[in-house]
């Protein structure tokens, strides 16, 4: 991963946990949450908490968890807001906790300046026993918890001042007034910070992706939480049987059922507004070749003469798409009428956006999606489903290695910090 690191294509944003202090907080809520310690004096940590170092540590890439239906969170700092989630456990969960950051910012920060804050996301099930359970997943429960019960005592705290202020002789109960001493020598006095917190639900579920299952996504109407026409589809397709309701990812009648429903579109006019998305698949494709034959390339540095110069060498090599996509190109250029029915099933797919009646906040499950159908979707692969963009670069000869980091910064994190 070392190629990888050096351009922030791994690792970055993450936040770097190397304090005694902080790593004991993080062991503590490991603890609290009934997981082992990690024996490491230094890793990085997303904005769950989650950290690679500790998942390579404990073999296990989902260690911050009970099961696939009951994700955990340990949050040391208010910094995690702003790093990325690496291996979500569903699609919304970066929605799920910017919104506990947005909602407690103030809490967090102060809780954090003694303790972790550590998260149960609870829906209501201890484990899924079949695909179909999913659709019974409609909301997030958030709880809240430190390992050390801060938040569970300054709300106590409250209440027991409360009680003592109140008119009458509450100061002559001895009871009262030893519970608030002994309040204060667990916590100290809390009257004053910004701790209390409450449980809070998030129900933006409406269409997902979940690792459980290897691998679910359930597509139902995004206006009806209840839609009894929702679509569940199984990355591995051992989970998927005809008649069962669950379909394979890989069945070629889907894509088309899919772009019926609306849940995907092919827009002429989307490509007609934006010619580079073709100059990137074409790019894509015909350096798929080249790193098969040339050793030594840098395909963002030759000129246009050199390029047309090696589609002529690899003519014979390169898939019927790359032309396909220059045709296509010509016609938007010339306003032919282009008719998408009669594009290759390979071309559809390289097109294909989410439908234009879909939320932007479900983009994030459909776009995952593509990234398996479009096979050399590197930039989908990268961003929705990191897990397997990193199982293959390691496969991926030296040549390969150095396009696909290429292409990634040039293509898209270029974009991003422009």
């Amino acid at each position: 991963m070392k190629i990888l690191k050096k351009t922030g294509l791994y690792g970055a944003g993450l936040m770097n946990i190397k304090s005694p202090e902080l790593i004991e907080r993080y062991n503590n809520a490991l603890e609290a949450m009934g997981l082992s310690r990690t024996e490491l004096t230094e890793f990085n940590i997303d904005m769950i908490g989650w950290s690679p170092e500790i998942s390579e540590e404990k073999e296990d890439i989902y260690y911050l968890t009970h099961s696939l239906a009951n994700p955990m969170a340990i949050i040391l700092s208010i910094e995690q807001k702003d790093c990325p989630i690496y291996f979500p456990y569903h699609s919304f969960d970066r929605y799920m906790i910017s919104d506990l950051f947005e909602q407690c910012s103030m809490q967090i920060m102060d809780v954090t300046t003694q303790e972790a804050l550590w998260l149960d996301l609870d829906n209501g099930m201890s484990h899924y026993e079949n695909p179909k359970d999913l659709l019974l997943v409609d909301s997030f429960e958030i709880c809240l918890e430190t390992p050390n019960e801060l938040i569970e005592g300054a709300s106590k705290q409250r209440s027991l001042i409360k009680k003592l202020l109140k008119k009458g002789n509450s100061w002559e109960k001895q009871e009262l007034r030893n519970e608030l001493i002994e309040s204060g020598k667990d916590f100290g006095d809390l009257q004053n910070r910004q701790i209390t917190m409450s449980n809070f639900t998030f129900s933006d579920v409406g269409m997902f992706f979940t690792e459980a299952f290897d691998g679910i996504y359930i597509l139902r109407s995004p206006f009806d939480i209840k839609d009894d026409k929702a679509i569940i589809i199984a990355e591995d397709g051992k989970y998927a049987k005809r008649g069962s309701g669950i379909y394979d990812i890989n069945d070629k009648k889907l894509f088309s059922l899919l772009i019926k429903k609306g849940y995907f579109q092919i827009d002429i006019e989307y490509l007609k507004k934006h010619p580079q998305l073709l100059e990137r698949k074409k790019a894509l494709v015909l350096g798929e070749v080249l790193v098969e034959h040339e050793n030594d390339i840098d395909l963002f540095e030759t000129t246009s003469a050199k390029l047309k110069g090696y589609v002529k060498k690899y003519q014979k090599e390169l898939p019927e798409v790359f032309f396909e996509i220059e045709r296509l190109e010509k016609k938007l250029n010339n306003g032919v009428e282009i008719v998408a029915d009669d594009f290759s099933d390979q071309l559809k797919y390289m097109v294909t956006i989410p439908g234009h009646q879909v939320p932007e906040k479900f983009h994030r499950v459909l776009f995952r999606y593509i990234s398996h159908i479009d096979r050399g979707s590197i930039i989908n692969l990268y961003r929705y489903n990191k897990k397997k963009f990193y199982d293959d670069f390691q496969s991926f000869s030296d040549v390969k290695k150095r396009f696909v980091r290429d292409f990634i910064v040039k293509y898209y994190l270029s974009s991003k910090l422009t």
